[in-house]
């Protein structure tokens, strides 16, 4: 049995998670798997886990890491690449989304930072420039331009 070093509860030492070591070596952590589980929640819900998630993202789904994008931001402005305006929508949580990273899909390629509609619409037209031209077309069809 041991004793978890946060709830004080004495458990089971299958109820705590293994530490394992560079060097092979491996121990139990001090705190049970409910503890860790909480406190883990609880960090990636800072300002700090937060960083730390999108810099995650940044690397593994665009290979870009937080100093390339905050460069990119930076020469754009803080504005989207198309409509030249800063995101308007808010996060769940209350607070402002970033620019969303626009890419090629068949290539990986990182093209700019779009406001979440422009980086919608784009999606919705399969990054097609026909349809696109299309769809300025058949709006301006209506506006006379």
């Amino acid at each position: 049995m041991r004793t978890c070093t946060l709830c004080n509860e004495t458990k089971a030492p299958s109820e705590f998670p293994v530490n394992k070591r560079g060097n092979g070596s491996s121990f139990l952590h001090s705190r049970c798997r409910a503890c860790r589980r909480a406190q883990c929640r609880a960090w990636a819900k800072t300002e700090q886990g937060k960083a730390v998630k999108r810099r995650g993202i940044l690397r593994r789904e665009f290979r870009l890491t937080g100093e390339a994008y905050d460069s990119m931001l930076d020469a754009q402005a803080g504005v989207c690449a198309i409509c030249r305006q800063p995101e308007t929508k808010v996060h769940r949580d209350g607070g402002a989304l970033r620019l969303c990273v626009d890419h090629d899909h068949a290539t990986g390629a990182v093209r700019g930072l779009l406001c979440s509609g422009c980086n919608v619409g784009l999606g919705s037209f399969n990054d097609d420039i026909e349809r696109l031209r299309a769809a300025a077309a058949y709006l301006a069809s209506f506006l006379g331009a």
